[in-house]
């Protein structure tokens, strides 16, 4: 399972990139619509001729004009700390910056116009901050903005009034206050929604990622791609025509022995990191470590139509790369490894076996058996790749093998024919089979 804390941070670097965008959209557009104000609208309303303009109408404009110049500056800093990533300290700062600002708007439009202060565009441009802000997904300052916008259409009800000789229009105050009261729920409903639907797509993800780094272990970064991309059901059992492989280190048990368990381990570890590493190279997945051995399956759960050239080429690289783990061990003093490798192909079931407290994907039945029991006769025969005829007829045009006739090896009635891995040809020949 994914941590808690991580997945916490996950939603929250999420929330805090959307915020980020909404406050940036925001702020640009508070710059402009302020900038615009100073240079144009209020010096024009200032100088305009006005025949008969109502009681304290120049100190109303001039009011206005200092505040949008002061919220203009404070603007200014406060997208610049957004910018460099500082969004949660300014989210308040913003709201109280926007509502203080249409408060004073719309009680200088109360004073001066002849229209009731419901009626007031300032009264609009509030609605519409309030709804931005809303897509910030910042659940408090939502709230807060919400309740400031309230809070100021009451306020612009209670001038109204005022205005109105203390008769209120309560058609229109109704309409106000359920309107801004609907859309206050809706928006918080939506941010407590949005940020839900985010938790659970960062949860996607996380075990998304789980999944991916779990078939990592087992299969190639390609395959582990293809099987997330379709679906790859690897629940059923299901017969696949598949080569298996079986490596072994001969006479380790012996060696291990002799070291310290510290000691194994790494030598273990340094092995095996080479030999995955070609096994996924060549799309093959790694079914189970055996010890100091391994067992692998190429064209599963991804099928290929070349599983067994694909094995065979695995087998070639595995012998190159213990050569080159072998000149290091022995530059370091220590014993070269010996390995011995068997594949076979064939029909196999394919699929997770066990029960639900315990689940292997792997395969079973008399195709694994046998590539298991031609491994071992690698050792018997004092070689290091032993291949099966059915493996052979699938990649016969593309190898070099010596033929091993008539081996009697356990499990099977008959003996079978098995075919010394010497190496891969160049260039395709009818057929390539040392005597």
């Amino acid at each position: 399972m994914t941590h808690p804390g991580a997945l916490d941070d996950l939603v929250e670097r999420l929330i805090q990139e959307q915020s980020a965008r909404t406050f940036r959209a925001m702020g640009w557009m508070r710059l402009f619509v302020l900038g615009l104000s100073n240079l144009l609208a209020f010096p024009l309303w200032l100088t305009a001729p006005y025949p008969n303009p109502p009681p304290g109408y120049k100190e109303t404009i001039l009011l206005d004009y200092g505040v949008c110049l002061v919220a203009f500056a404070v603007s200014a800093v406060l997208l610049r700390a957004i910018t460099r990533g500082h969004v949660k300290e300014t989210a308040y700062l913003s709201v109280a910056l926007d509502y203080g600002m249409f408060a004073i708007f719309l009680h200088g439009s109360a004073r001066v116009s002849h229209l009731p202060a419901t009626l007031s565009p300032d009264l609009y441009l509030i609605y519409l901050a309030t709804a931005l802000q809303g897509f910030s997904l910042r659940l408090k300052p939502v709230l807060l903005a919400n309740l400031a916008c309230v809070s100021l259409t009451v306020m612009a009800i209670a001038m109204a009034a005022q205005k109105a000789h203390g008769v209120v229009d309560w058609s229109m105050a109704s309409l106000l206050l359920i309107f801004i009261v609907m859309a206050a729920g809706a928006s918080v409903l939506n941010v407590t929604r949005t940020r839900h639907v985010i938790r659970q797509a960062a949860e996607t993800q996380a075990e998304a990622t789980r999944v991916r780094g779990v078939l990592a272990r087992y299969v190639s970064e390609q395959v582990a791609s293809t099987v997330l991309q379709e679906g790859g059901e690897l629940g059923s059992g299901r017969r696949q025509h598949a080569t298996l492989m079986f490596t072994d280190i001969r006479g380790f048990t012996n060696m291990s022995e002799q070291l310290p368990p510290e000691r194994v381990v790494s030598i273990l570890n340094a092995y095996f990191s080479r030999m995955v590493d070609v096994l996924f190279q060549y799309d093959g997945m790694l079914d189970k470590y055996i010890g100091d051995g391994m067992m692998a399956v190429f064209g599963a759960p991804v099928p290929h139509d070349d599983h067994a050239w694909r094995a065979v080429q695995a087998a070639i690289a595995m012998r190159t790369q213990l050569e080159a783990f072998n000149g290091e061990r022995v530059s370091q003093g220590e014993a070269p490894l010996k390995i011995g490798i068997g594949i076979h192909t064939g029909e196999c079931v394919v699929g997770n076996i066990g029960t639900e407290r315990r689940l292997d994907y792997t395969a079973i039945g008399d195709t694994v058996n046998t590539a298991s029991r031609i491994e071992g006769m690698t050792k018997d025969h004092g070689v290091d790749i032993l291949m099966s005829a059915e493996t052979l007829a699938e990649v016969r045009d593309r190898v070099i093998v010596r033929a091993v006739p008539g081996v009697h090896i356990r499990g099977k009635a008959e003996p079978i024919d098995l075919y010394v891995l010497e190496g891969l040809v160049q260039r395709v020949p009818e057929a390539a089979v040392l005597s």
